[in-house]
């Protein structure tokens, strides 16, 4: 474990876990981040996450759901640092299954309503947040509400479709 040496890692608790957990440790200069290779991979996502944020027009808000996103696309994208493999398939000696990634980030999206019988419309529209991994089946994913009275809700839906037209054309609408 290399540290840069804060507070938070160097306290009482820290310093008894990791011999506990038989986990090396070491820490890094002062003021030198290049020093730990967690922190490039740190501002590499962040960037992801600006991107992602400023190109679909998501608000502020979500940033935390849109950071979990960057980091499950970022779990399953070969490295050439990795020799060609992913960061789960390097953890878990699996390649990862990415048929899951049907959506990206803030795509507006319908949801099925299962307590809305007919003949009112029981697709109701959301916005794509990101997949729900330990939840559910595979195709299980966190999805905000459109305003309802006044409030959003986070929910966890596996029947979900796009609200994309004319997909795989130049004339793709939302």
């Amino acid at each position: 474990m290399v540290s840069d040496n804060a507070q938070s890692e160097v306290g009482e608790k820290w310093t008894t876990i990791l011999p506990d957990a038989l986990i090396p440790s070491h820490t890094s200069e002062p003021h030198n981040q290049h020093q730990n290779p967690s922190e490039a991979e740190w501002g590499r996502l962040g960037k992801m996450v600006q991107n992602n944020l400023h190109v679909f027009k998501a608000p502020a808000s979500v940033s935390n759901w849109c950071m979990m996103y960057c980091t499950q696309i970022n779990n399953v994208c070969a490295r050439k640092s990795l020799h060609g493999r992913t960061p789960l398939e390097i953890s878990t000696g699996n390649t990862p299954d990415i048929s899951h990634f049907r959506f990206h980030f803030w795509e507006p999206i319908w949801y099925f309503a299962p307590d809305i019988k007919t003949p009112k419309n029981n697709l109701l529209k959301a916005r794509f947040l990101a997949n729900a991994e330990h939840c559910g089946d595979v195709m299980t994913y966190y999805i905000m509400t459109e305003p309802d009275k006044g409030k959003k809700q986070v929910l966890m839906r596996s029947v979900i479709k796009t609200r994309r037209k004319n997909i795989g054309s130049k004339n793709k609408i939302y």
